[in-house]
């Protein structure tokens, strides 16, 4: 039994985890309202968001992260739990968010008109009444007569799509196209752009699908109206303490090196007066934020930021970015036209074919 006025526990970024992607409640409120608010909060901590500081807000009094009890029940989360949630979505790309599971992976038996291809079945478009599905058979979640799929981003008219055809279309800087194989209906798994890959015109080099760059990590922070700190912040990074320093070890804040002062303590200029995670720290136009006691310090900057020209931030070191990644010349391996990703492997540049990528589609 929990203790004091704690009815609910769970662990942060866990929603992915083997072990950790759970919450534990003891709401005894007769209102259901209030329990679902609860699950609500603890499910939050699951995805990425920490609780509400006095500079997040909703359209509510309180809002559904928020660490006190009260009488109100919170409806909605705040601006700070939005962009808790892309930050988490973005930096740590939970793969059990992002991808399609693996039917082998779905525990519950197969129920043939519940709207989910399960074990066994072709398709599943749903009750006989509801389905609209030319290609399912909604008796027997089986393919009608000449289809070869139903479902599927790389289906149409119940056929698999021509090779080539564009199924996931490029997002931004660092994302590549999907094509289909022409051999199954599902897009193949979201790829990105080889690490080093230049973005955000020069500012940046991809890193597992994101740009990572100071001024994008301010406005996480501080708000739209942030960009990074004047040059002069990042002087604090070579005193070793808490509001400047590299990285800790044992407990203590580690000065950076000078070449490595732009890859410790993130410091930013403008936007909201407190930051969406931690305590705030200013002097001059500087102003950065420290974790709460034994908390984990939201404020660094993070790894695969530009530090220098053919350089990026690594463990609080800035180093070569051939050194990081090890990717140069990666793409010169690709047969036809293809190019490599992120994981090194090598994918069909848009409007080529897979597998070889030597023909356009």
């Amino acid at each position: 039994d929990f203790e004091g006025t704690t009815i609910g526990l769970a662990f942060l970024k866990s929603i992915c985890s083997d072990l950790y992607s759970a919450g534990i409640i003891q709401d005894h409120n007769r209102n259901e309202i209030a329990v679902a608010a609860t699950m609500a909060h603890e499910m939050g901590h699951n995805l990425g968001m920490s609780h509400d500081t006095e500079a997040c807000s909703c359209s509510d009094d309180i809002c559904i992260m928020t660490d006190t009890v009260s009488s109100v029940i919170p409806k909605e989360f705040s601006s700070c739990s939005l962009q808790s949630f892309e930050k988490f979505m973005l930096a740590d790309m939970p793969k059990c968010l992002t991808d399609i599971p693996e039917l082998s992976s779905i525990v519950a038996p197969p129920s043939c008109g519940n709207g989910f291809v399960e074990k066994g079945e072709e398709c599943d478009c749903g009750a006989p009444e509801e389905c609209t599905n030319e290609c399912c058979d909604p008796e027997s979640c089986k393919l009608t007569s000449g289809a070869a799929c139903a479902h599927g981003d790389c289906c149409e008219n119940c056929q698999y799509k021509k090779s080539g055809s564009v199924c996931r279309a490029v997002k931004h800087d660092c994302d590549l196209a999907e094509m289909c194989t022409g051999s199954s209906s599902s897009c193949p798994e979201d790829r990105f752009r080889v690490n080093g890959y230049p973005c955000n015109y020069g500012e940046g080099y991809c890193y597992m699908g994101t740009c990572p760059t100071r001024d994008s990590q301010c406005k996480a922070a501080f708000g739209p109206q942030a960009t990074d700190g004047p040059a002069s912040c990042y002087r604090m990074n070579e005193r070793g303490a808490y509001y400047g320093y590299c990285r800790k070890e044992k407990g203590t804040h580690v000065p950076c090196k000078k070449k490595d002062k732009m890859c410790g303590k993130l410091f930013c200029s403008g936007g909201r007066e407190m930051p969406r995670d931690g305590s705030l720290v200013t002097f001059d136009s500087c102003k950065a934020s420290f974790p709460k006691s034994g908390e984990a310090d939201p404020g660094m900057i993070l790894d695969g930021t530009k530090c220098g020209n053919g350089m990026v931030c690594s463990q609080g070191e800035c180093i070569y970015a051939e050194e990081v990644f090890r990717s140069t010349n990666c793409s010169a391996k690709c047969s036809g036209h293809a190019v490599c990703d992120h994981k090194l492997q090598c994918q069909c540049e848009e409007g080529w074919a897979p597998p070889n990528c030597d023909s356009s589609s």
